[in-house]
């Protein structure tokens, strides 16, 4: 993962217009600001350069009642699908 971000960062890198993409990410919501950041970084790089995102960031909290699974199935996968 590290070379692949080494990449993207390179001023001489491609551009990802031709690049359709959605992430989804788990993580704690207890880590506060730095709550799913590498992927919300990763996202911003992707829309950086050229890539479009056909559904928008999902963000599944593990501290919630049924963990990440409702905000997965209720909310983010429908949209995917």
């Amino acid at each position: 993962m590290r070379t692949l971000w080494k990449k993207m960062l390179s001023k001489y890198h491609v551009s990802l217009d031709w690049m359709r993409f959605t992430i989804f990410s788990l993580g704690d919501r207890s880590y506060g600001d730095n709550f799913c950041m590498a992927a919300r970084k990763f996202r911003q790089r992707l829309i950086g350069l050229g890539g479009q995102e056909i559904v928008s960031i999902g963000l599944g909290d593990e501290q919630e009642g049924n963990g990440y699974f409702t905000e997965y199935r209720e909310v983010w996968l429908p949209k995917l699908i």
